[in-house]
């Protein structure tokens, strides 16, 4: 019977997108390998310690499980309490909360000062009256907003999970504060002085049904919808390419929200298609505010402004669709190794951007790899100690928590072999050969070994690769080495293995 992880055993800490997990060992099992992985999600973690972080990871709700696993099999996993082992959402750096609290205090200026122009009783009093309860509604939602939403304040309502400003949220917030402003003055100025105001149009078009008025109010809708919905259907396809994994979408670090999350791709360079989304928004928006400001009424959206807006917004949606970056692996070299062996993985897309140096993570038949060096296509690392012999696969887990499909390699015995000592009875302080094979380590080869003489007197040396796959090893023998009996001779390389002893008996 396989033991379990205790009931009792897992304990999670949280911290911002860090989740460190705790778990105590099984009794009277010892050399176990714990697999831990997230209810839902395919990425599974493997370590041969009682504790591990997981780094990388998006606000929300976690709940992970702990599988043991012996020589004897697997364990049902261990359970899923506390299913609350939240990720904090991001922080944010100051300026995220003054510039919002300061926006508010020039929109309440705005208020205060159109409020004193009305009660001044100005030639137009009632569109004084209009831009003060227009104004003095959005500055009281938006006081709301940063109330409850922290340091990010009303800038939380453009920022992702991963903790950037996000493009498709930036355009809808933009047009849904326009609107409201608005409606609320339209209705004002029709309340107070009696005006058409927001219904202009359709009254001048003398029916609500005639072309002109059609034609105004879908540019309109247009504007306003085409916006939300691409924010539904890019979130829509980001959560779906991640959970396959065939997005990589990495948390950027705290204090890093800024505006220009809103042009630039998650490493930091310029995006045309994100850039040109939001100018032509930016441009519409202009044309409307500076429209209203002079007609008194809503524009007309030229057919050009409108098919710019369109056509921009159907290109980020589509550079969405094609977007993804799933890590693959096309080779392992050598493609047999021994445990202790460094190999090289070639592929793509192992660092996604904006990892900030974090190494992906490397298993072998299930047991952890220790990675020394990594780029977006390489990774080295080593064949974990105690790895069976056979065909055993090899998955990579970058940063961003997405695994590649299992790539098999071949691990072999690692069985160092002493061939032939000379001379067959070396003297004391003189050189002897040893040739053998398996001596060197790894892909490059480590090119030392040590010699040892009746397990003492250890000795450093050099390997020499010969044309015929025999590894030479020259070394002195020391002068307090026994004579006229068997001495037993042996190497052990840097993997940590040893040959068989073999016995040489050495004349004075």
């Amino acid at each position: 019977m396989v033991a379990t992880v205790a009931n009792a055993g897992v304990k999670y800490t949280a911290t911002t997108h860090v989740m460190h997990i705790d778990w105590q060992a099984p009794e009277g099992v010892g050399g176990a390998t714990y697999e831990v992985q997230a209810v839902g999600s395919a990425t599974v973690y493997s370590t041969q310690g009682t504790s591990i972080d997981i780094t990388g990871l998006f606000p929300g709700d976690y709940t992970f499980q702990v599988t043991t696993v012996t020589a004897d099999g697997r364990s049902n996993p261990a359970p899923t309490t506390p299913v609350n082992a939240s990720i904090p959402p991001p922080q944010a750096p100051a300026w995220c909360y003054v510039s919002a609290w300061m926006a508010t205090a020039v929109i309440f200026a705005m208020t205060l000062a159109a409020f004193l122009a009305w009660a001044a009783k100005a030639d137009h009093r009632s569109t004084w009256a209009a831009i003060a309860w227009a104004s003095g509604l959005l500055c009281l939602g938006l006081a709301i907003v940063n109330a409850i939403s922290g340091r990010l304040a009303f800038w939380r309502v453009v920022v992702g999970a991963d903790g950037r400003v996000s493009t498709s949220k930036l355009q809808p917030a933009m047009w849904t504060l326009l609107v409201m402003f608005v409606l609320v003055y339209f209705t004002a100025l029709t309340w107070f002085g009696g005006e058409k105001g927001l219904f202009t149009s359709f009254l001048d078009s003398g029916s609500l049904t005639s072309n002109t008025s059609a034609s105004a109010w879908a540019s309109y809708l247009i504007l306003l919808g085409g916006p939300f919905a691409n924010l539904a259907i890019a979130k829509g396809m980001v959560t779906s390419k991640v959970s396959n994994g065939t997005l990589q979408k990495t948390v950027a670090d705290d204090g890093t929200v800024a505006l220009r999350h809103a042009i630039t791709d998650d490493n930091g360079d310029i995006d045309l298609v994100d850039t040109q989304y939001l100018l032509f928004n930016l441009v519409a928006i202009t044309y409307v505010i500076i429209g209203l400001a002079t007609q008194n009424s809503l524009p007309v959206i030229p057919p050009l402004l409108l098919a710019l807006t369109g056509t921009s917004a159907a290109a980020y949606t589509l550079n969405k669709a094609l977007d993804q970056n799933a890590p693959t692996v096309n080779s392992i070299v050598p493609s047999s190794a021994r445990a202790g062996d460094t190999v090289v993985i070639n592929g793509s897309n192992f660092m996604p951007e904006d990892v900030n140096g974090r190494m992906p993570a490397v298993t072998i038949d299930g047991r952890q790899a220790t990675v020394s060096h990594a780029t977006d296509s390489q990774i080295t690392t080593a064949v974990p100690p105690g790895t069976s012999t056979g065909a055993r696969n090899v998955i990579v887990t970058t940063a961003a928590k997405v695994s590649t499909d299992a790539t098999s390699m071949q691990i072999v015995a690692d069985t160092p072999t002493i061939v032939a000592i000379q001379p067959p009875v070396p003297h004391l302080n003189q050189e002897i050969t040893i040739d053998g094979t398996d001596f060197l380590s790894g892909l490059d080869g480590s090119k030392k070994v040590t010699v040892f003489f009746d397990n003492r007197d250890p000795q450093d040396a050099n390997i020499t690769a010969l044309p015929n796959g025999i590894e030479r090893v020259v070394v002195d023998v020391p002068p307090n080495v026994a004579t006229a009996v068997d001495v037993a001779v042996k190497v052990r390389t840097t993997r940590g293995t040893e040959t068989d002893p073999q016995n040489v008996t050495f004349a004075p």
